[in-house]
């Protein structure tokens, strides 16, 4: 053991968004704040469809100017059944939804948008360290007080707080180490890219969600900045395996042959990025705090 520190008020796991949302709130408050990231910023990550209910975070962190000023106005989300089109209209929403006021949201760049969160976390005071992996838990009892990191020297350090924040999204580092973690059943697989693309649908154009469902998952497909798109899909670990394909090809054919993926965007359209592939796309835990 390298080092061991103490005297945090909180030590948040992961600087996406819940993690520096967290820290900024706590930061601002007087808070001593430690956030560990395993990675560097920014960095690319899918999730990048929000809801209105994050508009009134964005205006409480400060941050909603730079959003509007740089990212896609969402007005609504929009499920194909077959033929049959489902419309989520924003505007449309009862009188006693939360977001009444807000009712609307972005389509985000996550490299982008993640970015603008963490440094503002790191503009209201939080100590944020990149590359720094949380490898155990450091407990009193049955109460986790803090948790043992590897830095990218791979030098392993101790760290304590009065509160432990596990944002580390799907990796759920606490609960899996407190095997508190259970994986939906079916278990269901991303596989996603950007293509460089214009869009075609009016819908698409307006910065609407387009989703479509198939019998066991559905694909998406939304706008980013500059012309690019997100493309995507999810589906069930069974499915991919019995389809004989790799991630990548299993991905062109969709671009092909779904309805939705093909006429949404030019044919003209390039992918501009690696195919990843997101595995257990679906937990719970039995235990939210403790």
């Amino acid at each position: 053991m390298n080092t061991e520190e103490t005297g945090f008020d909180a030590v948040i796991l992961g600087g996406g968004p819940a993690g520096s949302t967290a820290a900024t709130i706590l930061a601002s408050s007087g808070a001593r704040v430690l956030v560990l990231e395993r990675d560097h910023f920014p960095r690319f990550h899918i999730g990048e469809s929000l809801l209105p209910a994050t508009v009134s975070i964005f205006d409480r962190l400060g941050v909603h100017e730079q959003i509007r000023e740089r990212f896609i106005l969402k007005p609504g989300g929009k499920w194909l059944y077959g033929e049959k089109e489902v419309p989520g209209d924003f505007s449309r929403s009862d009188r006693l939804a939360t977001f009444k006021d807000h009712p609307y949201s972005y389509l985000v760049e996550r490299s982008e948008f993640d970015d603008i969160l963490i440094k503002r976390s790191v503009a209201a005071g939080a100590d944020v360290r990149f590359g720094c992996e949380a490898v155990d838990l450091v407990k009193e009892g049955d109460r986790v007080v803090g948790v043992q990191y590897t830095d990218e020297q791979k030098k392993r350090h101790e760290v304590r707080g009065r509160i432990v924040i596990d944002a580390s999204g799907l990796r759920s580092f606490i609960p899996s180490r407190l095997k508190l973690r259970k994986l939906t059943e079916p278990h269901r697989m991303g596989i996603y890219a950007q293509y460089a693309a214009r869009p075609t649908r009016d819908d698409i154009k307006e910065g609407w969600f387009i989703g479509q469902m198939f019998y066991d998952g559905w694909t998406w497909l939304l706008r980013l900045p500059e012309d690019r798109f997100s493309v995507g899909t999810v589906l069930t670990v069974d499915r991919f395996k019995r389809s004989g394909h790799s991630p990548e090809s299993l991905l062109e054919k969709l671009v092909q042959e779904n309805p939705l993926l093909r006429e949404g965007m030019t044919h003209a359209r390039k992918r501009i990025s690696d195919v990843m592939v997101t595995g257990n796309m679906g937990n719970s835990s039995e235990q939210l705090a403790g």
